[in-house]
């Protein structure tokens, strides 16, 4: 698995390096974007959190210590700033960390709290001891796309490969749906 910069610094995309990414990027220039399903932010803390319980209050909630991610260095989510903003709210950041499962390890060991993607939480919470947290905050989500660019676009074997990834990914919409009804 490549980080953000690494991607980048091999030329994206477009580079010869990589073929499909997933994630919550968008189309662009020479890119072809397929949404695969959609993804939303729950705010998490360590079982046993002295000071949080199953919900928290605008004025609790700006009383915690946050980890916020940072995929792309220098770079939170806008979506979740602004959900905080909207509410009043300045977040009190202790720790920044450039992957949701770094931070998912932080708040397991520390009185901190974060806001990860409900998917992740679902297979972590049970191993680190963490739950979800009910918040103010509106509910934030994201549509998580595969992505590639247009130089293995005809190419059969990436297109297999990408349709294989495209109906797995409709395996995943199909199993959201009943887990929320």
């Amino acid at each position: 698995m490549l980080s953000i910069d690494t991607l980048f610094a091999r030329g994206g995309l477009a580079g010869t390096e990589i073929d499909v990414a997933i994630g919550a990027g968008e189309k662009g220039p020479g890119l072809r974007a397929v949404p695969l399903y959609e993804e939303h932010l729950v705010l998490v803390a360590r079982a046993g959190h002295p000071r949080v319980r199953r919900t928290v209050s605008k004025i609790q909630l700006a009383s915690l210590k946050h980890v916020e991610v940072q995929v792309a260095p220098g770079k939170g989510s806008r979506p979740l700033a602004a959900g905080y903003a909207a509410l009043g709210i300045e977040r009190d950041i202790a720790v920044v960390v450039p992957t949701f499962t770094a931070a998912a390890a932080v708040v397991a060991a520390t009185d901190c709290v974060a806001s990860l993607p409900a998917s992740l939480v679902s297979v972590l919470a049970p191993r680190l001891s963490l739950r979800r947290v009910a918040t103010p905050i509106p509910r934030i989500g994201t549509t998580v796309n595969l992505l590639w660019h247009e130089r293995t676009d005809r190419d059969p074997a990436l297109r297999a490969f990408r349709d294989l990834l495209t109906r797995a990914a409709g395996d995943r919409r199909v199993r959201q749906r009943d887990a929320l009804r």
